[in-house]
């Protein structure tokens, strides 16, 4: 995985393959994501901004530090005063410091894999990319880290941390919530229902503080809105299965393919559920390796940056012992998910790596089904 480092040094003597082509194109934008969110303080949906409402709380209580005056320059003017700069720098050093415990509580082996694995992953691409953005999706990520690190835990405090972990993730970002299906996976129907109470709460309660209940049919519209305008549009920085759609419908100049996104994509998420719950998979990677693939290529708003999840089963990859020659190119999927070198072109390079990832996972999972299920009840009734 020296590759990484290499590359990082690489990439930077040509703009046309390096850091310039990773970070987003507009570079007046750098860190909006964040200070774009700030200025919806404590009524967000009246603005069109779209986070479900914890996020917004979350924004909300960050947006107090920043003086009220300062809020009439708009988001470009509170990026540019000092409370602005300082608060920007302060979020990313905090959420930097808490994606590096929850790898350290995930990640097994001595502190100088852990350490190295830790740089290697924010010099990735993605990672990069969505520093530059100062996007929630980091703080996601680690909460979702330690959701797969503790959901299994004998101690209890540890294991409704962890239940608590997902459902302030999947508060943040929604689709996250696809991990839960890892308990019922395991026949944990009691702790299911706990995980959902824990989900439901923090997902709609928070709403009191921006706006009240009243506010949250406008959130479901803001959010409808926002996917209509993403669904008429394509772009390499962007991962969803309805994106890749557009794009073979541009390719090939048909236009009908752009209209099979959405049922392709509803088609994906319920077969991916249904192989998390039924497969028989000996390695734990593999079914969290297909819900962090839903959760990259299912919702339209997966940018480059979404690729960041996929570190999750890579992490649990690297603790496994490799036993076949298909771990072999496992790992160069990972890599070319991950790897800090992009071009005019290069898009296409993530999209079809986690596509083959997807292909091949859902396969062996449907083999796995297929032994566990329908081998054994032949073979019962012969």
């Amino acid at each position: 995985m020296s590759i990484f480092i290499i590359v990082f040094f690489i990439m930077n003597l040509n703009d046309n393959i390096g850091l310039k082509k990773i970070l987003y194109n507009d570079t007046n934008d750098t860190y909006m994501d964040f200070y774009n969110s700030l200025i919806g303080k404590n009524n967000p949906y009246d603005k069109q901004l779209i986070y479900p409402p914890l996020a917004s709380t979350f924004y909300y209580f960050l947006s107090i530090f920043i003086p009220e005056k300062d809020f009439e320059l708009g988001s470009f003017g509170i990026r540019s005063t000092q409370y602005g700069r300082f608060l920007g720098g302060l979020y990313i050093t905090l959420t930097t410091l808490l994606f590096i415990y929850s790898l350290f509580k995930l990640k097994n082996g001595n502190l100088e894999e852990k350490i190295l694995l830790a740089l290697l992953l924010i010099l990735s691409g993605p990672f990069l990319f969505q520093l530059e953005r100062a996007n929630l999706i980091f703080v996601t990520l680690s909460f979702i880290m330690f959701y797969v690190y503790g959901y299994n835990s004998q101690n209890k405090y540890i294991k409704n941390l962890a239940f608590i972990s997902l459902a302030i993730a999947s508060s943040f970002k929604i689709y996250p919530a696809v991990l839960g299906f890892l308990l019922v996976k395991e026949k944990r129907y009691r702790d299911a229902w706990i995980l959902f109470f824990y989900g439901i709460t923090f997902f709609v309660l928070p709403i009191i503080f921006v706006g009240g209940f009243e506010k949250f049919p406008l959130f479901i519209n803001n959010i409808v809105n926002a996917t209509k305008i993403l669904n008429s549009t394509s772009s390499l920085i962007k991962l969803s299965i309805n994106n890749l759609f557009h794009v073979l419908s541009s390719l090939f100049k048909i236009g009908f393919i752009e209209k099979l996104g959405f049922p392709a994509t509803i088609l994906t998420l319920i077969s991916g559920i249904l192989i998390i719950i039924l497969s028989d998979f000996k390695e734990k990677w593999k079914p969290i390796a297909i819900g962090t693939t839903l959760m990259i290529t299912v919702p339209n708003f997966s940018f480059i940056y979404a690729m960041i999840f996929i570190s999750i089963p890579l992490v649990l990859f690297l603790d496994e012992p490799q036993k076949d020659k298909l771990d072999n190119i496992y790992i160069i999927l990972f890599v070319l998910m991950l790897v800090p070198l992009r071009s005019s072109k290069s898009g296409y390079i993530e999209s079809i790596s986690i596509y083959i990832m997807m292909i091949l996972l859902w396969l062996e999972g449907s083999k796995s089904i297929y032994f566990k299920y329908i081998s054994k009840n032949k073979k019962s009734s012969d």
